[in-house]
């Protein structure tokens, strides 16, 4: 078993996943502090998680992997810049900013487009 687990750990590292996760330490040692507790909130592949209240954010919404920035901004700010590349139901790309609403989910907010 502690064979197994060696080189199935050995593996995963050197994986994409891996290399993400390495990348994320790399770059910066400290997570982001939640906005709802304050914590360190700790970063894994697919998503932000609070340790402390379990907050989660998903790095990937609507088919576009969120930018370290934008998830970084969402999570110290409220409110990302425009993201472009998010894909719709029907298939179509759109873009929008996040803002995490009153219990801290990710909703979009979209430009308001006047017709003249």
């Amino acid at each position: 078993i502690r064979d197994f687990a060696a080189a199935t750990a050995d593996e995963l590292l050197r994986s994409d996943a891996g290399r993400a996760v390495r990348e994320a330490v790399e770059t910066d040692s400290r997570g982001p502090a939640c906005p709802k507790c304050g914590k360190e909130m700790k970063v894994w592949p697919k998503n932000v998680r609070c340790p402390g209240c379990g907050l989660n954010l998903w790095t990937e919404i609507c088919g576009k992997k969120l930018p370290d920035k934008a998830v970084r901004d969402l999570l110290e700010k409220g409110v990302t810049g425009n993201i472009f590349g998010f894909v719709s139901k029907a298939g179509r790309k759109f873009s929008a900013r996040l803002r995490l609403d009153g219990e801290y989910k990710a909703q979009f907010e979209f430009d308001d487009k006047k017709k003249k």
